[in-house]
């Protein structure tokens, strides 16, 4: 109605977008239901509509005519959720075979003497207790081995090591910002103005719905239409 009452920020999770079945005629719809079970999982009549004049979209990441954007983090998730699977599993195993497992073997061949199975679950339960036991005390008819699992570690090295370099690589922040990376001085110089680059590229994506899709509204909402919108990153300069 010709003026502008305040500005929020809406959860994209929950905002979609109806281009209508032509694609011309666009709606930004938000869904403000609850989700359920079963074949109608959430409640059609619970949504708010917003006209393109209500709704400034920042598109990140945007391929094609998809009117979403797969931002930055989307398209790396399943490498990230593997890396943190990984190293998850990492801290299981080191956590399980942080004392040496032993296996123990009762009665003898030789001597035909066969343990029953009395005998072996008994022996298997004064085992499951033995996190403080330092001693063993055993009879000749008692073999107990200790296994060899090898540096369980070392597996993960490898795996954790390309994940987090796939993911470092996937954003071009450079690695001595982050605290890691020995490279030389000439190239941290070439990483530094590539990764100022793709900000820059990030500003820019976002100068367009600032200045047109909020500013210029505001100021056509108090009768100032047609004034130049110009957004500026950063200090001003002198």
């Amino acid at each position: 109605n010709g003026s502008i009452d305040g500005i929020k920020v809406l959860d994209a999770k929950f905002m979609y977008v109806d281009r209508g079945e032509d694609g011309k005629e666009v709606t930004y719809k938000q869904y403000v239901g609850a989700f359920k079970t079963g074949k109608y999982a959430y409640d059609t009549t619970k949504k708010v509509e917003f006209k393109e004049e209500q709704i400034a979209v920042l598109p990140v990441n945007q391929i094609g005519n998809c009117p979403y954007g797969y931002g930055l983090i989307y398209p790396v998730l399943d490498r990230v959720n593997k890396y943190l699977q990984a190293d998850s599993d990492l801290h299981t195993i080191m956590s399980r075979k942080a004392n040496a497992q032993i296996v123990a073997k009762l009665g003898s061949l030789e001597h035909d003497n066969f343990p029953t199975d009395g005998d072996i679950a008994a022996f298997g339960a004064k085992m499951t207790w033995m996190n403080n036991k330092r001693e063993w005390v055993v009879g000749p008819n008692v073999d107990m081995e200790v296994l060899d699992f090898g540096q369980v570690g070392n597996k993960f090295d490898f795996i954790l090591t390309h994940d987090d370099q796939f993911i470092n690589d996937s954003f071009p922040v450079p690695e001595v910002l982050v605290g890691r990376g020995d490279v030389a001085e000439g190239l941290a110089k070439h990483q530094m103005e590539d990764f100022l680059k793709w900000i820059k590229g990030l500003q820019a994506l976002a100068e367009k719905p600032i200045e047109m899709q909020i500013f210029a509204r505001i100021l056509a909402a108090n009768n100032l239409g047609g004034a130049h919108v110009e957004f500026e990153w950063g200090v001003p300069s002198e």
